[in-house]
């Protein structure tokens, strides 16, 4: 059984102030209307774009290329299948987009986990779960492609600082290991605890993926000392996660689904979806302070991190999946000067 239906959850209205600025700034004073779910999701995704300073990056014409490169590794290795050529596009385009200043062969690894973890929402539960300890024993994959996956990892410490890789691959096992759960949520055979206000990021903060996607952006070529972004870290960590969180409500909405961060914390925090997704984008622009003032005295840094931030919103807003050109935000937005 599912944790609710959150279909039922849609009639239902919430009152803000209106601005032609921001509908949803509370500290202006303005009449109050009432709006559609759909409106109350783009003012806060409208809301969302403007506090971060969202504009469309420059596009590069290094896709094709690495793209290119993905298909050979895959040919290479023959683990020709459908899904990996349904995707390839997928996982190369983040990484053009999130990832400019990376050297080509950082581009390629970062591209290959962003590929294979997509493949791993689709492969059946055996392989996935067995995952783990046959990397630990050093015996070959029940499937070629997590064959390759498991050389991926392998690979991390030639391209980042020890301390970072360790943490890529840890987050990247958390992940593996966790995703049955959000499968089972799925399918009703794990309920979520209602009284436990924690589980709900707990979930989240190991599955989400946060934090080697940040650390992604910070290879050992560009020279900068662990502690220039490690202390961001967490803010980085949340705000990747809850990015996607808020960018994903829309298709997760009109799909019924709720086997999201979204609906589990409004499940306990006894709050509507909409509500929640409010308090999202107010802790993303929170969270997005925080990383600025703490990299701001680091400029390569925050300049890696400033070309994620927006490639990684980009890349949501482009793609099909995500259904936000539903809802014109590229009106509110502006091309890079």
């Amino acid at each position: 059984m599912a944790l609710y239906s959150l279909r039922s959850l849609l009639p239902t209205l919430f009152s803000f102030a209106i601005s032609p600025i921001s509908p949803l700034d509370s500290s202006m004073n303005y009449h109050t209307y009432r709006l559609s779910d759909e409106e109350i999701e783009r003012s806060i995704y409208r809301d969302f774009l403007r506090k971060m300073e969202y504009c469309k990056p420059d596009l590069h014409d290094a896709e094709k290329t690495l793209e290119q490169a993905l298909r050979s590794e895959m040919y290479s290795r023959k683990m020709q299948c459908p899904q990996l050529e349904k995707t390839v596009h997928l996982a190369a385009r983040l990484v053009e987009l999130a990832y400019p200043d990376c050297t080509f062969e950082e581009q390629k690894v970062i591209a290959l986990v962003n590929w294979f973890v997509i493949y791993l929402d689709d492969v059946d539960s055996e392989p996935c779960a067995a995952f783990v300890p046959r990397l630990l024993r050093g015996q070959k994959q029940l499937d070629p492609v997590l064959d390759a996956f498991a050389d991926v990892l392998n690979s991390m410490h030639d391209y980042y600082d020890s301390l970072a890789a360790n943490q890529i691959v840890t987050s990247i096992l958390n992940f593996i290991n966790l995703t049955p759960v959000e499968s089972q949520i799925a399918a009703g055979t794990f309920t979520v605890p209602s009284r436990s206000r924690r589980f709900p990021g707990f979930l989240r903060d190991r599955s989400g993926l946060g934090v080697p996607f940040a650390l992604f952006a910070f290879p050992k070529s560009q020279g900068l000392d662990t502690a220039a972004y490690l202390r961001a870290l967490p803010d980085m960590d949340f705000w990747i996660c809850a990015a996607n969180d808020l960018l994903s409500y829309h298709k997760e909405m009109l799909a019924g689904e709720t086997n999201n961060y979204v609906s589990s914390r409004a499940l306990v925090e006894k709050k509507t979806p909409l509500r929640v997704l409010v308090e999202l984008e107010r802790e993303l622009e929170e969270s997005r302070n925080v990383i600025h003032a703490t990299l701001s005295s680091h400029p390569a840094a925050i300049k890696a991190w400033r070309a994620f931030e927006v490639g990684g919103v980009a890349w949501h807003l482009e793609q099909k999946r995500y259904k936000l050109k539903d809802l014109a935000l590229d009106q509110h937005v502006t091309a890079r000067r």
